[in-house]
């Protein structure tokens, strides 16, 4: 059985758009992006897309990498705010 989408395009390119922005503040290189987003260097054209903002994540597993670098940040981002 196939993924099934809930999310929308527009949100999908939205995750993608934050995750880029987290990985230029980490100064991370392609390949570092890649594996966080768990492409293997043959995934180069699905990686393209995704940097270039012409979709988002666009498996289930790369859906879930994502939003768990996004809530990474953010609670890294509660905690510092706490100290």
């Amino acid at each position: 059985m196939a993924d099934v989408f809930i999310e929308t395009l527009e949100y999908r390119r939205e995750l993608a758009s934050r995750v880029q922005k987290l990985f230029d503040l980490w100064g991370l290189s392609e390949a570092d992006q890649m594996i966080l987003l768990g492409l293997t260097p043959d995934n180069q054209s699905a990686f393209a897309r995704f940097d270039t903002g012409e979709c988002g994540p666009e498996t289930r597993v790369m859906l879930v990498r994502v939003n768990l670098l996004l809530e990474i940040t953010t609670v890294r981002l509660i905690l510092h705010a706490l100290m």
